[in-house]
């Protein structure tokens, strides 16, 4: 007979089943068979075979709300939470007196591992639909190394935000130490993607599974062998693909160092091919290293002892003819046989000062020199003598006014002192050298001006052309001459806010006298340093098509560097501008930007550029070098090409001037046709002054009588 006990009547048959007096050790048994509890130990025994134990079932929100939980209290939760989460989902909970603990369900990965597995249902990760990433940690939760991403399941190692399918923050290591499993090779593949590190002595670099191209392959019609470069590193089963081979074609066998047969016949004849061979191991890196910390001699420009600095670009000299000569020219004697004067001013920046070619150190400057290339007249007596002043000072400008020189201050010149004093000065060739006493003291970054006046004797000068550079960016030159007679000295001439003298020509330029300094010069001083450079390890460098590379002869050993069209530099400039400024006296306007930096040299002034500049004019000097104003490349190619066509010029010069000669010596019974083209190349002759032009044109046309009948 079923018996049904309501826990109330349970409750009351206990208690009036007890005897009276403290109860010790009693314990309580529920079964079906009436048997007293056996584990002395368990305060309830429940034992059945067919029942069991039904705990106290409820939502999530009702575990929520149960009113202050102790320690050891279970419930079983019907329902999920709302969101998801699967430590809130359906199961059994417990108390642990300060959370409610979901039970597990003993479905976990076990230390040990585990058996019987479905890759379809059983796995370590996050449940579908979390979104939740999945994050490997050492040494506590704010550690992450390794971090799959839950919306795209993108790996990071050492990155909690992958970017890519593998985001690797650090240093990735391929290294072939030891084969993958015992009893393998190093890599099991050389599928296309499979990376290793090939740790060979001969070899030491990165490889990468995948399809060789292999440059020089040969193919003959009807033939299995095909020939190339080397067979090293290839083996029979390699699938090949190329001109002429057919479809699925693999390597047989390797015949010797240099042939391969293949398991069908080739379909075409070629020579030079690219073979296709794979999968292999191919090379990863480039072929070249790089060495760091190699020791190398450099030079740094150091303030020295005092000395002489070429001041300024040389690149042009004073227009020959007038009134261009006269403006040009620190002293433009030729605008009257009368007593006149002249005053120019000429602006230098600090920055040009303190950098090549001036190279100047703050210091006392001592001397100033211009380079003329005329003679003034000795006679009539006293020749054409310049009471001579130069001055020197500090100013605020950056470019001379347009104004001209103030009346007040003669822009700052006024109130300097006369450095450099002569009475009798007459210009000739060469270096017009100016001491100064006082010397001016340069601070290093001030701009400068430099006054020379003077009022010459009455007697007629050729206003002596000089060296210029010239293109300047801001007006560098104040010119001001009387044309006529004036007993006024040029310190006393003045532009604003009148003119003084009256009639005072005058005017601003952008070119400047190349000046010669003496000073505190920076000098090259050698040091010892480090770098880096990159070595290509006994290989030679190609840049070609693979037949050109192929062709016999082409390649010229380890170390060279060859190219199947050109070699360009961003330096480099090809342009006629030479000819044309020669011939036309004019450049093209596609070649102004490469010839803005040329100044040809005729050949009567290239003995004197040489002597004092000790360089070729269109090439770079030692010490612009060694200041580290080292030309490109291309650079060089250009003053190369400008220099030959320089030199080709000079020959056609020396030819002409022959050419006349020779007819002047053996000159009988020419036409005059014949005497014109001898006029005519004496005119055109550069080398000639205007005073030998004009006496050799004398001596012809007495030639040219003399002949006569």
């Amino acid at each position: 007979m079923r018996l049904t006990l309501r826990f109330r009547q349970l409750y009351v048959l206990l208690l009036s089943a007890l005897p009276a007096g403290p109860a010790l050790a009693q314990n309580v048994a529920i079964n079906t068979t009436g048997a007293p509890p056996v584990n002395a130990n368990a305060l309830l025994e429940l034992d059945a075979v067919n029942r069991g134990l039904l705990i106290p079932r409820m939502t999530y929100n009702e575990r929520l709300l149960l009113p202050g939980p102790t320690a050891g209290l279970w419930v079983y939760q019907t329902d999920n939470s709302a969101p998801y989460d699967p430590k809130n989902a359906v199961g059994l909970y417990y108390h642990d007196g300060t959370a409610w603990v979901r039970m597990g369900t003993g479905q976990g990965w076990a230390e040990a591992g585990n058996t019987g597995t479905n890759v379809a249902t059983n796995f370590i990760g996050t449940v579908a639909g979390s979104g939740d990433d999945m994050r490997i940690n050492t040494n506590g939760v704010g550690n992450p190394r390794i971090t799959i991403s839950g919306t795209n399941g993108y790996v990071g190692i050492g990155t909690t935000t992958p970017l890519e399918a593998l985001h690797v923050n650090g240093a990735l290591r391929l290294y072939k130490q030891a084969p993958v499993y015992p009893g393998t090779q190093f890599s099991l593949t050389t599928a296309n993607g499979v990376m290793r590190y090939n740790d060979a002595v001969t070899a030491n670099y990165h490889e990468g599974g995948g399809v060789r191209a292999i440059q020089g392959m040969n193919t003959t019609t009807g033939s299995a062998n095909i020939t190339i470069p080397s067979t090293a590193g290839l083996a029979a089963g390699m699938y090949v693909s190329g001109t002429g081979i057919p479809v699925g074609a693999t390597i047989v066998s390797v015949v010797n160092a240099t042939t391969l047969q293949l398991s069908a016949n080739c379909t075409a004849t070629n020579q030079g091919q690219f073979l296709r061979v794979g999968p292999m191991y191919t090379r990863l890196e480039n072929i070249e290293t790089v060495v760091t910390g190699q020791d190398f001699t450099d030079y740094n420009m150091v303030c020295g002892a005092p000395g002489q600095t070429q001041g300024g670009v040389h690149n042009g000299q004073t227009n020959p003819t007038a009134p261009q000569r006269l403006r040009e020219t620190p002293f433009p004697t030729s605008q009257t046989a009368q007593s006149t004067g002249s005053r120019v001013q000429y602006l230098i920046l600090g920055t040009e000062l303190a950098n090549a070619p001036f190279n100047l150190c703050a210091g006392n400057i001592t001397q100033l020199a211009v380079t003329a290339l005329d003679d003034d007249p000795l006679v009539p007596n006293p020749g054409c003598a310049l009471n001579i002043n130069v001055k020197v000072a500090s100013t605020p400008l950056a470019s001379l006014p347009a104004a001209g020189i103030d009346q007040a201050t003669g822009n700052g010149m006024n109130a300097s002192p006369v450095r450099y004093n002569s009475t009798n000065l007459i210009v000739g060739a060469g270096d017009v050298v100016f001491p100064l006493n006082p010397p001016y003291f340069w601070n290093g970054t001030d701009n400068i001006i430099i006054e020379i006046n003077y009022l010459k004797a009455p007697v007629l000068g050729v206003s002596p052309r000089v060296l210029l550079t010239t293109g300047l960016t801001f007006q560098s030159t104040i010119w001001a001459y009387m044309p006529g007679a004036s007993v006024n000295p040029g310190s006393t001439y003045y532009t604003t806010p009148s003119v003084f003298p009256a009639g005072l020509l005058w005017g601003l330029n952008t070119t400047r006298p190349v000046f010669k300094v003496w000073g505190q010069v920076k000098q090259p001083t050698p040091f010892n340093n480090t770098g880096d450079y990159t070595l290509l390890n006994n290989h030679a460098l190609m840049v070609g098509t693979p037949q050109w590379a192929a062709t016999a002869g082409t390649y010229r050993g380890p170390g060279t560097v060859r190219a199947q069209e050109r070699v360009f530099d961003g330096g480099l400039q090809l342009s006629d501008h030479v000819f044309d400024r020669y011939f036309d006296d004019a450049v093209r306007p596609e070649d102004a930007a490469a010839a803005a930096d040329h100044r040809y040299v005729p050949l009567n002034e290239l003995e004197g550029y040489l002597a004092q500049q000790r360089h070729l004019p269109s090439m770079p000097s030692r010490t612009e070098w060694q200041a580290g104003e080292k030309a490109s490349l291309g650079a060089l190619g250009t003053g190369l090409w400008r220099t030959v066509e320089e030199q080709a010029l000079y020959i056609a010069e020396l030819e002409r001037d022959l050419r006349v000669l020779e007819e002047m010596a053996f000159a009988k019974g020419l036409t005059d046709d014949e005497w014109r083209r001898m006029q005519q190349d004496v005119e055109r002759s550069p080398r000639l002054t205007d005073d030998q032009r004009k006496a050799l044109l004398a001596r012809l046309e007495q030639l040219n009588l003399s002949t006569k009948p």
